[in-house]
């Protein structure tokens, strides 16, 4: 495996392999946060997709002050935090354009369901496993785009504070006292999931 200073590097000269590299490396963890900040998969698929290519198209802005990682991260955080905005505003969307958005959630359904009935597991453990998934990602659905961001960022991805705040652009005792809220938040949306 290439280092990531090399691949850097050399995607800078133009050379579409070592990007690849890189991409291979971080796509599913970029998409799997997006997720969780309360995107469908065809949002996170088209907001990952769109990290890469601006990543690529300014690969030489890129100035090494954090990892190649937190920077692409924080374009898809950007991404992100557009597409919840538009998101907001389409429920507000004429009646027609929601029965679209609902066939759309139909279909991913599917597909999930799909996905998941290739994995075998005990049927007891894979309810209480999808639930417990499901209360998890309904919470954070309820944090402020702020706030989740933050949380997920934290305690899903395990970036450090410093990290965080680089990304989101803002000081270190911001990333710190949004965290604290979120978790106090979730506290009280799970309560009935962490006192059995």
């Amino acid at each position: 495996m290439a280092p990531e200073a090399d691949l850097i590097h050399r995607s800078r000269e133009g050379c579409l392999d070592a990007f690849t590299e890189l991409v291979t490396r971080y796509q599913d963890r970029v998409y799997n946060s997006i997720r969780r900040l309360g995107l469908r998969h065809a949002e996170a698929e088209e907001i990952s997709q769109e990290t890469f290519l601006r990543a690529f198209a300014n690969i030489g802005t890129f100035r090494g002050d954090s990892g190649f990682y937190t920077w692409t991260f924080r374009i898809a955080i950007n991404l992100a935090r557009t597409t919840l905005r538009r998101k907001k505003l389409a429920h507000f969307a004429p009646l027609e354009l929601q029965s679209s958005l609902n066939a759309d959630a139909t279909i991913e359904r599917d597909e999930s369901a799909a996905i998941s009935a290739k994995r075998i597991e005990a049927p007891s453990a894979a309810m209480e496993q999808r639930e417990t998934i499901e209360a998890i990602q309904a919470a954070l659905n309820q944090l402020d785009d702020e706030l989740r961001i933050v949380a997920v960022l934290r305690d899903i991805e395990n970036l450090d504070y410093n990290e965080i705040a680089s990304i989101l652009a803002c000081p270190v005792g911001t990333v710190k006292s949004r965290l604290h809220r979120a978790r106090a938040k979730l506290r009280g949306l799970l309560t009935a999931l962490i006192e059995p």
